[in-house]
C-alpha cells in the first residue's frame, strides 16, 4: 500500500512538472510581437499563416515581447530563397 501511495505521489509530481507548449505565433496576428522601428524598415504582414518581414532600406525585424524560453525550445524558419535573408535567434 505504501509503495502504491509513493508511486502515485511521484506520478502527480512528474505530471505537474511537464511544461505545456507555448505557441509563439498563432498564424493570424502579431500578438506578443513588436515591430522594431528601424529607420526605413519594411512592411510587416501576415499571409498564409506566416509572418512576412518586408525588405526595408537597410534592416527590418520583429521581436518577442514576452518571456522567451531559455531551454527546450524549437523555432522553424523557412526563408524565401529568392531573397537575401539573415536570421538571428539568440
Amino acid at each position: 500500500m505504501n509503495t502504491l501511495l509513493l508511486f502515485a505521489i511521484a506520478l502527480l509530481t512528474a505530471v505537474q512538472n511537464i511544461q505545456e507548449d507555448k505557441l509563439l505565433f498563432d498564424g493570424v496576428s502579431l500578438q506578443n510581437w513588436e515591430v522594431i522601428d528601424f529607420e526605413g524598415h519594411g512592411k510587416i504582414s501576415i499571409a498564409d499563416s506566416s509572418i512576412i518581414i518586408g525588405k526595408g532600406e537597410l534592416i527590418s525585424g520583429i521581436r518577442w515581447t514576452e518571456d522567451f524560453p531559455k531551454t527546450n525550445y524549437e523555432i522553424n524558419l523557412m526563408p524565401d530563397v529568392s531573397r537575401a535573408l539573415i536570421f538571428s535567434a539568440a
